[in-house]
C-alpha cells in the first residue's frame, strides 16, 4: 500500500522541471518537435473521411443534446450561418478567421445537420439543430500553432488541444495502428506485434494522432518502446485556392491522406527504444496502472462529470466508528502520519488524497 501511495505521489507531483502538477497522462502526451532526422512514410491508401471520425466521437452527445431541441423546418446551412451560430454559442473570438464549408450532411432523422468548416487554423466539426450549436469540435477559438511534429516548410495549423483516445475502441487509434502494420509490411517485409499503451489526438487540417506503443520483434525475442505519430490530413489544393472553393473536393470524398512519422527507421524498430529513458519508465507505469475514468476520452464527454452516488442504508449503522481501532494494521503508530516536506510545490492535496486512498485500500482488503 505504501509503495502504491509513493507511486501516486511521484506520478502526479514530479515533472521534468521538478515541481509540476501535470498528470501522468498529460506528461506522456506533452508536445514535442519531431527530430530533424525523423522518418516519415506517406501511405498510398487513404483512411476514412474526417466526417466519419467526428460523427463517431459526437454521437452520444448529439443524441443527448438534440432531445432538448424541438424539431423544426429544415434550414439552409452555410459557412456564415454556422460561424454566426458558433459566435452566439461561445461569444466572439479575439481573432476571427474566414472559413469555408468543407462538408455538409443534411438533417438526419433527429433533425440534426452536420458540417465541417475549414479555415487557416484547420478543421472544425459542428452539429446543429434549429440553427443552434449542439456540438463543436474543437470548441475553442482558432489558434495558430504548428503540428505536434511538423517539418519546416510544410506545417499545418492546430485548432484544438490534445485529447486522449480510448485505445481499445476508438476508430482513429485502429486506423493509426493499421497504418503502422501496413507501412512495416510494405517497407520491411516483416511486421510487428503492437501494443498501444496510450493515444491522443489533436485536430489540425485533419488529425495528428500520437501513440505510445510497445513493439515485439518478428521472432518475439525483443520488446521496444516508441512514440509514432499518424497524420491524417486533407489533401492540399493543387492550385492553392482551396479557401475559395465552396464545395467538397474529390480528394476529400475518398478520405484523408495518411502519413506515419517516427524517430527511428521502422524496419529497425525492434533494435531498441526510440524514446527517452524517462518516457520508457512512464510507459512501464502506464502498463501497470491504467486510467479508469472514461469521461476524459474523446467521444465519452457525454457522461455526467459527477456520477450519482447512492449509499446503502442497512439500519444498523453504529453511532461511533474509529477505523484506527478496527483496522490497526492500516494505521500504524495510532494513525499518526509522518510529516512530509512538500517544499514550494503546493501539493498538499496530493498527499492528502494519496494517504486517504492508501488507507481506504487497506481497509477494503482487511489489511492484506
Amino acid at each position: 500500500m505504501r509503495i502504491l501511495a509513493l507511486f501516486l505521489l511521484a506520478a502526479v507531483v514530479r515533472g521534468e522541471d521538478g515541481c509540476q502538477s501535470k498528470s501522468l497522462l498529460q506528461r506522456a502526451h506533452r508536445q514535442e518537435k519531431f527530430h530533424p532526422e525523423g522518418w516519415s512514410w506517406r501511405s498510398g491508401t487513404r483512411v476514412r473521411p474526417a466526417m466519419e471520425y467526428f460523427r463517431g466521437w459526437s454521437l452520444r452527445k448529439v443524441e443527448h443534446m438534440s432531445k432538448q431541441k424541438a424539431k423544426s423546418e429544415a434550414q439552409e446551412v452555410s459557412a456564415s450561418a454556422i460561424l454566426a451560430a458558433l459566435e452566439h454559442d461561445r461569444g466572439p473570438c479575439p481573432r476571427q478567421e474566414d472559413a469555408v464549408l468543407l462538408n455538409h450532411e443534411k438533417e438526419d432523422q433527429n433533425g440534426v445537420s452536420h458540417a465541417i468548416l475549414r479555415s487557416k487554423s484547420g478543421l472544425q466539426y459542428v452539429a446543429l439543430k434549429n440553427g443552434k450549436v449542439l456540438v463543436a469540435d474543437p470548441p475553442k477559438c482558432p489558434q495558430s500553432n504548428s503540428m505536434l511534429q511538423g517539418t519546416q516548410g510544410n506545417q499545418s495549423n492546430v485548432s484544438g488541444e490534445p485529447v486522449p483516445l480510448n485505445v481499445y475502441t476508438d476508430d482513429l487509434v485502429a486506423d493509426c495502428t493499421a497504418l503502422f502494420h501496413r507501412t512495416a509490411k510494405e517497407n520491411c517485409n516483416h511486421d510487428y506485434n503492437i501494443s498501444v499503451l496510450s493515444a491522443a489526438v489533436q485536430v489540425i487540417d485533419g488529425f495528428a494522432v500520437k501513440l505510445r506503443v510497445e513493439l515485439t520483434s518478428p521472432d518475439g525475442s525483443n520488446v521496444t518502446k516508441h512514440d509514432p505519430e499518424c497524420d491524417f490530413e486533407t489533401p492540399p489544393s493543387p492550385d492553392a485556392t482551396l479557401l475559395q472553393v465552396h464545395r467538397l473536393l474529390p480528394e476529400e470524398e475518398t478520405g484523408l491522406v495518411a502519413t506515419l512519422r517516427m524517430h527511428t527507421q521502422i524496419c529497425h524498430g525492434h533494435w531498441g527504444d526510440s524514446v527517452s529513458e524517462e518516457e520508457a519508465g512512464l510507459m512501464e507505469m502506464m502498463k501497470k496502472y491504467r486510467s479508469g475514468l472514461s469521461t476524459g476520452y474523446k467521444g465519452h464527454d457525454h457522461f455526467p462529470e459527477k456520477a450519482p452516488i447512492t449509499l446503502p442504508q442497512t439500519g444498523s449503522e453504529p453511532e461511533w466508528l474509529d477505523l484506527r481501532g478496527s483496522y490497526p494494521q492500516c494505521f500504524p503508530n495510532s494513525g499518526i502520519e509522518v510529516v512530509r516536506d512538500q517544499g514550494n510545490c503546493g501539493s498538499c492535496w496530493v498527499f492528502g488524497s494519496a494517504s486517504a486512498f492508501m488507507a481506504t485500500l487497506c481497509v477494503m482488503s482487511n489489511g492484506s
